[in-house]
């Protein structure tokens, strides 16, 4: 019955999430962890589709916690709970998954995080390249490029979601 309800109010809790990230100070320990184990729980949800407006919520909520200015408090996070970066990347690849875009192409960037993905077709004769750029870490700009060889997409089936 609480996995029912959290999936049908994903969305409001999401977003609350994402107005609390932005008003309040989450670059504390207790806060950046707490804030950690929200979102392992919204990553459980398992029985939900999300759209782009609340994928954007969570990310607003993950652009707070992986900013430059909570480095000291991921610090103090590792001794308390030594696997608290690692939940929040599991939670992140987890909570994606339930993305349902309508847009064949989609992009959420955020200062410290990007999201890129597309709809692909298993009879494209393109490989999948998406770049990323303009991530500042320490104030140095950080670019990357994740390529997918056309062979490997030919094994999805149509109309997956490549992230």
């Amino acid at each position: 019955q609480n996995a029912t309800e959290l999936a049908k109010n994903i969305d409001h809790l999401v977003g609350n999430l994402a107005n609390i990230s932005k008003l309040k100070d989450i670059s504390t320990p207790g806060n950046l962890i707490a804030t950690v184990d929200i979102i392992k729980i919204f990553a459980s949800v398992t029985d939900a589709t999300l759209n782009m407006t609340v994928m954007e919520d969570f990310f607003v909520t993950i652009n707070t916690i992986v900013a430059e200015c909570t480095l000291s408090a991921w610090k103090t996070a590792k001794t308390e709970k030594p696997n608290s970066s690692s939940q929040l990347l599991r939670s992140v690849e987890s909570f994606t998954r339930l993305l349902s875009p309508t847009e064949d192409t989609f992009n959420i960037s955020k200062p410290n995080i990007q999201l890129k993905g597309n709809k692909v077709q298993s009879k494209s004769n393109h490989s999948y390249l998406v770049n990323f750029s303009d991530l500042k870490v320490h104030n140095r700009s950080l670019s990357g490029a994740v390529t997918i060889d056309r062979g490997e997409l030919s094994k999805l089936p149509d109309n997956s979601l490549v992230i």
